[in-house]
């Protein structure tokens, strides 16, 4: 494969070494591009500084795909950050499944939020009443 300047690629087949290096070499600002998957960077890296995502095809995996783009998009991040699929036309049926399971994420997210709310609302029903005037004792071992 001809070698393109600032550009890095992390493949499986690399050692741990050379992987860990071409993650650095991006994150470190080395290399202006990264070439990879998601099953390689998707999980547990920090990369708000990348405001531009490329995917070329998809996987079924909904939670591969939200961890991969929120590398990017998380606290921290001082731009939109673009996130671009580029998908042949027999990927639509993935598609679908990945747009359906996006829509259950964002159902259990708003009811989670509602029952937080619930919650909540409900403990201030649950209140102790203080009284400061009521006097304590002092446990024999402070006596």
């Amino acid at each position: 494969m001809k070698r393109i300047d600032g550009v890095v690629e992390v493949r499986g087949s690399q050692s741990i070494e050379d992987k860990e290096e071409g993650i650095m070499s991006f994150v470190e600002g080395r290399s202006r591009v990264l070439i990879s998957k998601p099953s390689i960077c998707g999980f547990g890296l920090n990369l708000q500084h990348c405001a531009c995502v490329v995917y070329v095809g998809r996987t079924f995996s909904y939670e591969s795909y939200y961890q991969s783009v929120r590398r990017c998009w998380r606290f921290g991040q001082k731009n939109p950050v673009d996130v671009h699929l580029i998908v042949a036309e027999g990927e639509k049926h993935v598609g679908n499944v990945i747009d359906r399971k996006a829509g259950d994420h964002a159902k259990m997210k708003e009811a989670m939020r509602e029952a937080m709310k619930r919650s909540i609302r409900g403990g201030r029903d649950r209140k102790v009443e203080y009284d400061p005037r009521v006097n304590g004792r002092y446990p024999i071992w402070l006596r």
